[in-house]
This record gives structure tokens, C-alpha cells and sequence, in this order.
């Protein structure tokens, strides 16, 4: 995320931020309703973002 976050930035100020946001509402949501995201793979579930070319992966919840 540091990373991601450095490599945004550089090309827009704010645009880090932006991701951070992005990843953080993912996070978010995870524990409130895991089903609504599709299975990936197994009982791995994927919440993709349509901002940025990420894709935060889950098993479980807890």
C-alpha cells in the first residue's frame, strides 16, 4: 500500500489519498456483508475497485 500509495501520489497530489480511501471503504465493508462479494477461488472472496487496478482478497470474517 505504501508502495501503491508513494507511485499515485507522485503523478497527483492527493491521489494517494485517494486510494487509501478506496481500499479503506473496501476494508470496511468486508465485515458487514462478506457474501455480497463474488468467490474468487475455494472460499477466497474478492472485492474489486473500479478507481484503481487493485483487488483486495478475503477468506472469512471475523
Amino acid at each position: 500500500m505504501a508502495e501503491a500509495f508513494q507511485w499515485y501520489e507522485a503523478r497527483s497530489v492527493g491521489l494517494g489519498h485517494e486510494l487509501l480511501r478506496v481500499a479503506s471503504v473496501a476494508f470496511t465493508s468486508i465485515p458487514r456483508a462478506p457474501e455480497q462479494y463474488a468467490i474468487a477461488v475455494d472460499d477466497m472472496r474478492m472485492v474489486p475497485r473500479r478507481r484503481f487496478p487493485y483487488v483486495v482478497y478475503f477468506v472469512g470474517t471475523t
